[in-house]
């Protein structure tokens, strides 16, 4: 169930998470910045809420056993939505050294959406000098992430879909791996990574007896070709057989 709230100081973000939690969340996800697109949500715009509003979130729905991931892109938002003990903070664009630090001391999970930033690029109608300024940025924070990566920042799948079109999600490993990941770790933030940051490790993640059969298949491995996970052929669900393509070789 996917429903909205907004809160104002720290007793009302209390509520807030109580009031999603009685229509049946089982996650929470907070802004502690404004969108991409939005002038908060810039490399050095401040905080949407107050670090006392995000703790109360947090805590308020870690006594539930919720998760709670912040949306942040500045810098001063991604260190808040830390500070306050989020379980992951997603898209986290802008960091630093110091950011990276603070991600590696809490354990705290990025959950990147990388790709978004090539889709934007593959657009027609961007202005040239919003494509060239988007080209820098990108250079820039593609400089930090590489060094969060190398430094082994916990880190699971985004996509941002919705935003960029349903079914290119894939291409988001292909993404990991130019950053520096090797095929198997990124093919492990969308499987084992994801199931621990949910704590659901114990049911989804990796292929075991008792586990969810949650399975795809690809004709060729992608640990020679990333890129093959863009062409699955086989899906099963709960032991259901969803797909199952002839092999094109």
């Amino acid at each position: 169930m996917l429903s909205v709230a907004v809160c104002d100081g720290p007793a009302d973000c209390r509520r807030a998470v109580r009031s999603q939690y009685k229509l049946g969340a089982d996650t929470i996800k907070v802004h502690a910045s404004g969108g991409g697109a939005d002038p908060n949500g810039k490399q050095h715009s401040a905080p949407e809420m107050f670090d006392d509003e995000l703790r109360a979130v947090v805590e308020a729905a870690h006594a539930l056993d919720l998760k709670v991931g912040a949306h942040a892109h500045g810098t001063a938002s991604i260190r808040a939505a830390i500070r306050a003990n989020v379980d992951s903070v997603d898209h986290s664009t802008w960091l630093d050294d110091e950011t990276i630090d603070m991600y590696l001391e809490n354990g705290t999970y990025m959950v990147r959406t990388g790709y978004l930033q090539e889709y934007f690029l593959t657009l027609d109608t961007m202005p040239a000098n919003t494509r060239e300024q988007r080209i820098e940025n990108k250079a820039k924070i593609e400089i930090e992430l590489r060094k969060a990566i190398q430094r082994g920042v916990n880190m699971a799948m985004g996509t941002d879909a919705g935003v960029m079109p349903h079914g290119d999600n894939a291409k988001e490993f292909g993404y990991y791996v130019r950053m520096g990941m090797t095929p198997m770790q990124a093919i492990e933030t969308g499987t084992i990574n994801a199931a621990a940051l949910l704590s659901m490790e114990d049911e989804i993640g990796h292929l075991d007896v008792g586990m969810a059969a949650d399975i795809i298949a690809t004709d060729e491995s992608p640990l020679d070709d990333i890129a093959k996970l863009e062409n699955v052929t086989f899906v099963m669900k709960d032991g259901v057989i969803y797909l199952s393509e002839p092999s094109s070789r």
